[in-house]
C-alpha cells in the first residue's frame, strides 16, 4: 500500500480493497485506521468516506464492512439489549447511517467512551477502571467481534483532548 500525508491524516490507497473486490485473497491486514495528531482533522468524514467505498468495493462479492471507534471522547446515551450505555456520538452516526445494527453492537463499535479530563486523570494514574488490562481486554475483545463479522474493518482513532 502507499501512504499519502494532507492536513495531518494519513490515508492509504484501495488496492487491497481492490484485490477483494475483484476476488482476490483476503489481505492479511484486513482493517485501516485512520488517525491524526489532534481533534478536528476530518478523521470521521475520511473514516465514512472510507466505510462507503468499501461497501461499494465489496458489495457484488458479498463483502461486508466494520466500524469501530476504540476510544470516544464526546458520547450519547442509547439503549442497547435493555441498558442504556454511553457511546461515542460518532460511531453512533455510522452505526445507524451505514446499518452496522444487523451485524454489530454499537457497544462493540464503541467500546471505551471518556469524558472531560479523563485523559490527563488515566495517564496520572487515578482511573483504576481503566487500568492497562481491562483497557486491552476490551478493546482486543470488541475488535475481535467486529473482524469476525466483517470482511475489512475501519477504525477510526480519536484526537487528542488536554484537558
Amino acid at each position: 500500500c502507499s501512504e499519502r500525508r494532507a492536513g495531518g491524516l494519513s490515508t492509504v490507497d484501495a488496492s487491497h480493497l481492490e484485490s477483494l473486490a475483484s476476488g482476490g485473497r483476503m489481505p492479511a491486514r484486513r482493517a485501516i485506521m485512520v488517525l491524526a495528531t489532534k481533534q478536528h482533522t476530518g478523521k470521521t468524514s475520511v473514516s465514512l468516506a472510507l466505510i462507503q467505498t468499501a461497501r461499494k468495493l465489496l458489495a457484488p462479492s458479498g463483502g461486508t464492512v466494520g466500524y469501530m471507534k476504540p476510544v470516544g471522547q464526546q458520547w450519547v446515551t442509547v439503549e442497547e439489549g435493555g441498558e442504556q450505555i454511553r457511546v461515542d456520538k460518532d460511531a453512533a452516526v455510522a452505526h445507524h447511517y451505514f446499518k452496522l445494527q444487523e451485524r454489530l453492537r454499537l457497544s462493540d463499535v464503541s467500546p471505551i467512551v471518556i469524558g472531560r479530563g479523563h485523559t490527563k486523570a488515566f495517564l496520572d494514574g487515578e482511573m483504576p477502571s481503566l487500568a492497562a488490562e481491562a483497557f486491552e481486554a476490551r478493546l482486543t475483545s470488541a475488535f475481535g467481534a467486529i473482524s469476525a463479522a466483517s470482511d475489512f474493518v475501519v477504525v477510526e482513532g480519536t484526537g487528542d483532548r488536554k484537558s
